[in-house]
């Protein structure tokens, strides 16, 4: 939790009741759904028990917000291996980033058409 206190603070959450506040949610939501827990969401709950636990919604942000696998930094660093090669060995940050950007960010050759582009 300590990694993540300073986000947790911009976010108006105070770190040191998560665990408190977690416990009973868990707690509350068992005995509201029982078995049905899995068929209801987030927004729900907030709107629930947002007043019992505030600092939840807090946490649920953050940990929604990160990337379940490390797939796109992995693809990222592939990319890059093919773009910066021996030959472009000088290329400068600004260049790099901008070629990166065009790479990752743009759709597949596949997918363009000459009618998209006049």
């Amino acid at each position: 939790m300590d990694h993540f206190k300073d986000t947790l603070n911009i976010a108006q959450t105070v770190a040191n009741e998560i665990v408190p506040e977690w416990t009973m949610l868990k707690t509350l939501l068992y005995k509201r759904y029982g078995a049905n827990l899995h068929k209801t969401s987030w927004i729900s709950i907030h709107k629930l028990f947002g007043d019992v636990v505030p600092n939840i919604p807090g946490l649920m942000d953050l940990v929604l917000t990160i990337p379940a696998t490390s797939v796109e930094a992995e693809r990222g660093f592939s990319v890059m291996k093919r773009v910066k090669t021996d030959f472009r060995n000088r290329l400068h940050n600004r260049a790099l980033s901008d070629l990166l950007r065009i790479i990752l960010l743009s759709p597949a050759e596949s997918r363009l058409s000459a009618r998209h582009c006049c």
